[in-house]
């Protein structure tokens, strides 16, 4: 993956990725995954939102309707979120820019967002992330599928659930229809290509030989205990 810091165009999706400066966590309990999850929903508007802490404030003073927080309408936002999956120490989510300059201004508010939060709540300064995002550009439907699964397999590969279709920080839930929170992403772009059920055994289907290759590729970096010459 590179860098890219700009060339997005409208209508084209993008593999979306971050991780934490010097690889620390970024996410240390279920609240710091809760208010990234929240702010995926809300940074990603046209239009101008104040803070989400004021947004907050505005509600509990009973102003919701200033500050919408529900899931707009595919083509409505900056981008469209197709999926996200929430690791210890990095992120991946898979967005369309719907107008130009979207993905740039999207990320920007939402690693600035959180950045603050999480280092006034855990007492710290300085960078969150290593840098700039990354980001892929997507350029077939295959590709778009193969990415999603990739994201949603994410957490299961790694080892953070024993269950390839059940991890509480991924979307994969809406897509299954187990999601009881407010529902963040546009699920329809591969629910036109797909239906619940395909796409439950297109991620079934990778699950173990994803999870495999990632173990031999990990025991493949492992150093190995020096040889005793002539043994």
């Amino acid at each position: 993956m590179g860098y890219r810091k700009e060339g997005f165009s409208p209508s084209e999706v993008y593999h979306i990725f971050n991780r934490g400066v010097e690889k620390r966590n970024i996410f240390r309990d279920d609240r710091d995954r809760r208010r990234f999850r929240a702010l995926l929903a809300y940074c990603f508007r046209r239009d101008q939102p104040p803070s989400y802490s004021t947004a907050l404030r505005l509600r509990r003073q009973g102003n919701p309707a200033k500050v919408p927080m529900s899931l707009s309408k595919p083509g409505e936002d900056l981008v469209d979120r197709i999926a996200y999956s929430l690791m210890p120490n990095h992120f991946h989510l898979q967005l369309r820019e719907n107008v130009e300059g979207g993905i740039s201004k999207s990320m920007q508010r939402l690693c600035n967002s959180y950045a603050r939060y999480f280092n006034t709540r855990h007492g710290r300064t300085g960078p969150l992330f290593s840098g700039p995002f990354r980001a892929v550009r997507i350029p077939t439907t295959e590709l778009l599928l193969h990415v999603s699964r990739y994201i949603h397999l994410n957490p299961y590969v790694v080892g953070l659930t024993t269950d390839p279709l059940s991890s509480p920080w991924s979307s994969l839930g809406e897509y299954l229809g187990r999601e009881r929170q407010p529902l963040i992403c546009h699920t329809d772009i591969i629910r036109s290509i797909m239906s619940t059920e395909e796409y439950r055994r297109f991620i079934l289907n990778h699950a173990d030989y994803a999870r495999s290759l990632a173990t031999i590729e990990h025991l493949a970096l492992e150093p190995t205990e020096p040889q005793t010459p002539g043994v």
